[in-house]
């Protein structure tokens, strides 16, 4: 690995693209977005972690197929008796 003198302290030769003043630690970026508990859980508990994103991220995608759904299908192309059908 060569090594050599850079802005901020030694820095290899592979990190030469990134500015010295983005050596901040992880969790002080996370700590001051206000979601350094997050990572701390994701840490202690990384598979309870995993599946919560999962749950969420299902969650989620379930409520916008629902109004995706009743926005544009059954606002806009059923007519009243299909609607109250779907």
């Amino acid at each position: 690995m060569n090594l050599r003198a850079g802005d901020g302290g030694v820095q290899s030769a592979d990190s030469a693209m990134v500015p010295a003043s983005t050596n901040v630690p992880a969790s002080g970026l996370m700590s001051r977005a206000g979601l350094g508990w997050m990572a701390a859980f994701a840490r202690r508990r990384p598979f309870v972690a995993l599946f919560g994103l999962i749950v969420l991220s299902n969650v989620t995608g379930t409520y916008f197929n629902f109004a995706y759904n009743n926005l544009l299908i059954v606002r806009g192309i059923l007519n009243e008796r299909q609607a109250e059908v779907f």
